[in-house]
């Protein structure tokens, strides 16, 4: 767990052989990403009230994705184009990393 200034700190749970990334504030889970480690396609879920920019860099600190979701909205991303490693997934709003390992 990571706190950061404003209260909110990632949290991973462990389901399986995959682990999930989640957001809380407030001890509300607001945003989760899965699988991780991930090949082809990761899930981001919005369970916020407000949009939510997700952003993924590169072990070189490069942007290499950024997606905007609505609220209570998920999307898959593409992983396809990455080359295998770790990266590091930002989320705008909480200003908070997780690491994301792409297989």
């Amino acid at each position: 767990t990571k706190n950061v200034a404003d209260s909110a700190h990632i949290t991973f749970l462990v389901t399986s052989d995959d682990f999930t990334s989640i957001v809380e504030k407030n001890g509300e889970k607001e945003i989760s990403i899965y699988p991780n480690p991930a090949t082809g396609y990761l899930t981001v879920e919005n369970n916020e009230n407000d949009h939510e920019v997700v952003m993924v860099y590169s072990p070189g600190g490069n942007l290499v994705i950024s997606k905007e979701l609505a609220p209570h909205t998920m999307a898959r991303l593409s992983l396809h184009n990455l080359a295998p490693g770790v990266y590091f997934v930002r989320y705008k709003s909480s200003n908070t990393m997780s690491k994301l390992i792409i297989r």
